[in-house]
């Protein structure tokens, strides 16, 4: 009996230990689920935002044949991997008019495309963009008897833009090459030209590389 007295005195504090202890060893399991959860729910969210996207490189010819070059990104908002698309496609280059005119272009194009089964695809889009013109030659003006080279700082001008285009996905029907070639004529609008408004008319050979 005097021996029972001397031990419940030590046992006591391991019991009210072990109870402390057993809950909070649970509240770790059931924490590690959840943590181990999130790393694929975020590789599974940069998958499909990669699905979606696309780079591209364009020759641009204005007025078809003065040579330029568009760098162009592609998000696809709906359709993704499907027939029909809708897409965004922001864009950045220029084109150079020999001995007349330097252009730097940016902007932005909403468009649908539409691809069938074994890869002709067709695409229409609109879009607002930003163009910065500069003179392709040197200019000389007389100023107090004396011939000068005036800088140029350029002449802004705002963008809107129609284009339509057709091509071939080369990723349909079994194919590997996440590939598409577009072939686009563009008609847009420079404000102001002069005093105006011209009308300009380019051709786009258009390579997309989808992710």
């Amino acid at each position: 009996m005097n021996k029972s007295h001397h031990v419940a005195p030590f046992l006591v504090p391991l019991i009210v230990f072990a109870t402390l202890l057993v809950p909070t060893q649970v509240e770790a399991s059931d924490l590690a689920p959840d943590a181990t959860m999130a790393q694929p729910a975020a590789g599974s969210l940069r998958s499909r935002l990669l699905s979606r996207t696309s780079i591209g490189l364009s020759y641009f010819g204005d007025a078809v044949l003065h040579p330029g070059l568009l760098v162009t990104g592609e998000y696809r908002l709906l359709g993704s991997g499907r027939p029909q698309q809708v897409f965004v496609r922001p864009y950045l280059g220029g084109y150079d008019h020999p001995r007349i005119v330097h252009a730097l272009l940016a902007g932005a194009e909403v468009g649908y495309r539409a691809v069938a089964r074994f890869g002709l695809a067709g695409e229409a889009a609109a879009g607002l963009g930003y163009r910065h013109t500069f003179l392709g030659s040197t200019i000389y003006q007389v100023k107090d008897g004396q011939i000068t080279t005036p800088s140029d700082s350029g002449r802004p001008s705002f963008m809107p833009s129609v284009s339509l285009g057709g091509g071939w996905d080369f990723g349909r029907r079994g194919g590997t090459l996440p590939l598409t070639v577009m072939l686009r004529s563009q008609l847009s609008w420079q404000i102001p030209f002069n005093t105006d408004a011209a009308m300009r008319v380019a051709a786009l050979l258009h390579f997309i590389y989808s992710f």
